[in-house]
């Protein structure tokens, strides 16, 4: 996981100094002779990004001497000045007429009514910084709820490690009300190069506590967002519902990326304290990739943060957000456009493509084994009657094991209905102490954790579906084959032998493949291709 840490600067501010300085009149001397005219030294300075033009409004002078205040000096008329830095600088003109005679005029650039952002000219993010001044940058809009979220700019008491000075804060206002609370703090931006994208900020916030809620966070969400909608404002909004009702806006129309934190799920999820760059990853409702990456078009977006409560719900401690960023990293990515969805197949890349890895996570699953490699898009070994690529899991490690995993959504209860194709070499091929499981679950997989879920109580928690060959320690030996699975080959096994199982409450559920070798082989590897989970009932 990578920090994102910007520098606050001036951007496109006009600042105005004017500093004029009276000089005597001309009059005549005692001894007879004509005093002479005196210059008198200003000028004026539009600051953008860090370059700063200023343009001399000086007059009765001939020549001219400029001190820039970080080390740097001109004697030209009206100078152009790039700063390294952003900051507060000194700048010093001084102007003198043909007689020698001179006068300074000086100033000060102020921080009070910028607005700043990273210095990164590619950034189009205006006011990321979150600094007092910033508020000009954004606009703040009711949403979806009964009262505004108290928030405030240029906090400094409660802000992510590594920011800027100040920092956007989300106030706690923790179970005060019955009533919700619910904003979009968001401003409107240009792209005008097509291309990837990068979108990143630096987050603290303190995190869920299930056992008790209320001293951390609970039924809040908290939503990084690029859409091509305009926002509106619920508070005077007439716009309404056709049943009459009031439209209650919140914003995922048109939503080309979101990252969810925390999104209210009933403890379907339960996130982590953090403290440092956005996890782009932590729950599925994600549109960009695990860096916070995606492909933008030219045109106008709205982009901003979305956030809001139950009215039993808390922000814990608040929620703290500092140097907000949207960056150009390159040219398009062809897997960001790659569409590996199917109609009715509630997994996604079930294809294998090499693009499909957007949609898996993989994991080390078991500590103390080598994370095992699995492949996207493989073409040497794969099923037959397969498309295209497929899934392979190379046998050459002795010991090692990994997990793949989605999460395929809050299913409804029913049958359901697993398939897929698999190329493996057997015993001949060498295939001995392994694992190789597909697997419907309810928990979500941990990093270096073996996936054998357990309850409250420390009972396992059983697979809603499975198929398990020849697993480690299995007394069945592994045939080649190449074809459809075999539902029927193990006793590990809880779906029907056509694949078919039932879920008799709905939920949020996982998608599993779990695999590793522990002193053995998988042989010449295993191979999976157009794998599907439907609802058949």
């Amino acid at each position: 996981m990578k920090q994102n840490f910007r520098i606050n600067l001036i951007k496109s501010l006009a600042v105005t100094f004017l500093l004029i300085f009276t000089a005597c009149s001309s009059d005549d001397s005692d001894d007879g002779t004509t005093d002479p005219v005196m210059p008198t030294a200003s000028f004026t300075v539009v600051m953008s990004e860090l370059q700063a033009t200023f343009t001399n409004t000086s007059q009765n002078a001939t020549s001219y001497s400029w001190d820039f205040g970080d080390g740097n000096t001109s004697t030209a008329k009206d100078p152009v000045h790039t700063y390294a830095t952003a900051g507060n600088f000194t700048v010093k003109l001084t102007a003198t007429n043909a007689e020698g005679n001179n006068e300074t005029s000086s100033s000060v650039t102020a921080e009070q009514g910028t607005i700043s952002t990273p210095p990164d000219p590619n950034n189009l993010i205006a006011g990321g910084g979150f600094e007092g001044g910033d508020v000009d940058a954004w606009t703040v809009f009711k949403v979806g709820q009964p009262n505004l979220v108290s928030y405030e700019l240029g906090y400094e008491i409660y802000k992510p490690a590594g920011g800027s000075d100040g920092a956007l804060y989300i106030a706690p206002d923790n179970l005060t009300s019955d009533d919700g609370e619910a904003a979009f703090i968001h401003q409107k931006i240009t792209v005008t190069q097509d291309g990837e994208y990068e979108i990143g900020a630096l987050v603290k916030l303190q995190g869920e506590n299930q056992a008790d809620p209320a001293t951390a966070m609970t039924d809040y969400w908290f939503q990084v967002y690029i859409g091509t909608e305009e926002p509106q404002d619920l508070e005077f909004s007439d716009e309404v519902n056709d049943d009459g009702s009031p439209k209650q806006y919140d914003y995922t129309d048109g939503q080309v990326s979101g990252w969810f934190f925390g999104a209210w799920t009933g403890w379907g999820y339960e996130i982590p304290a953090t403290d440092g760059a956005l996890v782009h990853d932590y729950l599925a409702s994600n549109i960009a990739s695990s860096e916070g990456r995606l492909n933008l078009s030219p045109g106008d977006y709205y982009v901003g943060i979305k956030v809001g409560k139950a009215g039993a719900g808390s922000f814990g401690e608040g929620i703290a957000v500092d140097d907000f960023y949207l960056t150009r990293v390159g040219d398009r990515n062809p897997c960001f456009d790659w569409d590996g969805t199917q109609e009715g197949n509630l997994i996604k890349g079930g294809q294998f493509e090499e693009c499909d890895d957007k949609y898996w996570t993989l994991l080390k699953a078991d500590a103390g084994l080598p994370e095992a490699e699995g492949i996207f898009g493989y073409t040497d070994y794969a099923p037959a009657g397969g498309d295209g690529g497929a899934f392979y899991t190379p046998g050459d490690v002795e010991s090692s094991s990994s997990t793949l995993y989605q999460y395929i959504g809050n299913l409804e209860a029913g049958t359901y209905q697993l398939d897929a194709l698999v190329k493996l070499g057997g015993v001949e091929s060498g295939m001995s102490q392994y694992w190789w499981e597909i697997l419907v679950y309810t928990e979500e997989p941990e990093f270096e954790v073996g996936y054998s879920p357990k309850d409250a109580e420390d009972n396992a928690i059983p697979r809603v579906a499975g198929y398990i060959h020849a697993p480690w320690g299995g007394g069945v030996d592994a045939v080649a084959y190449d074809g459809e699975l075999q539902y029927d080959y193990t006793n590990g096994n809880s779906a029907g032998a056509d694949g078919t199982f039932t879920l008799d409450a709905s939920g949020d559920y996982f998608f599993v493949l779990k695999w590793g070798t522990f002193e053995g082989s998988m042989g010449d590897g295993i191979a999976v291709d157009n794998l599907s989970l439907v609802k058949v009932d």
